[in-house]
Formats: structure tokens, C-alpha cells, sequence
């Protein structure tokens, strides 16, 4: 109940990652806000307030950093950083690194199963690539689509992108 009111009064949540070996769970959205839950309790363990809104949200396999895309489409002018992906600690929010290759925002973002790779889906058409083991470099970039991709998926072996 806790979680439904919470959710209720902020607006609209649009990125769901579930933490790959704790009962925990965070969300992003329209409030800016990024919030780690306890999947037990129903109760927020630590939250923190975004430089915008965000669309997308990934743990890295190992549980030990989080992705998220920012950047929204509500009507209210040119975001300045809508594109840009962040990658912070789990525990501490602490930043790893931050980078911004679109200027349209982000819909999807996973890690590779390996964790090796970043995948970013944008709202310009193109998904970017990123070596996560070389600094979060890009690899390549995927221009190809006629519509922005609101899906990313790895396969088991990390060795596919669909």
C-alpha cells in the first residue's frame, strides 16, 4: 500500500530494474526521483533526487552499479541534458561515470549478461553501444532504425543485441 501511494503522488514511473541477487527494486521517472526499494518491506531504502527526468534504469549483473537514462518527453522545451546516461554505486550513488551521445532522450539502457557492454537505446533512432571494461568507450552505434527502439535485450552468451 505504501508503494502505491508513494507512486501515486509522484507522477509517472517509467524505469523498473529489479537488483540481480537482492530483494530490492528501483524506479525513475517523472519526478526526478530514483529510488532503491526493499522488495519486502515495500518501503524506499534511499532515494535521490535527479538533474532530470528519467526514462530507464538497469543494474550491472553483479548488482554493484546502476545505468540510467535521463532526459523525457513532456512538452516543456529542450531538455539540456536529455541523452545523457548515468552510471553510478548501488549503495552509495556515488558517480562512475556519465556520458551523453544523443541529445533526444533515453529509452532503454541494459548491461550485457557478461557485463562487459552498455547497450543505450535513444529517442533519436539509434541505439550507442559502450565498452564498459574501457571506460564506458563507444563501441559502435546502430543508425539503421526508422523509429526510435523502446526495447533492448542481450542473449544469454552477451554475443547478441535485439
Amino acid at each position: 500500500m505504501l508503494l502505491a501511494r508513494s507512486l501515486a503522488r509522484s507522477q509517472e514511473v517509467w524505469g523498473l530494474a529489479w537488483h540481480p541477487t537482492l530483494p530490492q527494486f528501483t524506479t525513475v521517472g517523472d519526478d526526478r526521483m530514483l529510488r532503491v526499494w526493499d522488495a519486502v518491506s515495500r518501503r524506499v531504502l534511499r532515494s535521490k533526487v535527479l538533474e532530470l527526468q528519467a526514462r530507464a534504469v538497469e543494474y550491472h549483473p553483479l548488482g554493484e552499479f546502476l545505468a540510467v537514462g535521463l532526459g523525457a518527453d513532456l512538452g516543456r522545451g529542450r531538455q539540456k541534458k536529455a541523452g545523457t546516461f548515468l552510471v553510478m554505486k548501488q549503495e552509495t550513488f556515488e558517480p562512475e561515470h556519465e556520458a551523453r551521445d544523443s541529445k533526444e532522450w533515453i529509452r532503454d539502457i541494459k548491461f550485457s549478461p557478461d557485463g562487459n557492454s552498455l547497450a543505450v537505446a535513444s529517442a533519436d533512432c539509434h541505439i550507442y553501444l559502450y565498452d564498459v571494461s574501457a571506460g564506458y568507450s563507444k563501441r559502435a552505434v546502430f543508425a539503421k532504425h526508422r523509429s526510435f527502439v523502446t526495447h533492448l535485450d542481450f542473449s544469454l552468451d552477451s554475443q547478441y543485441l535485439q
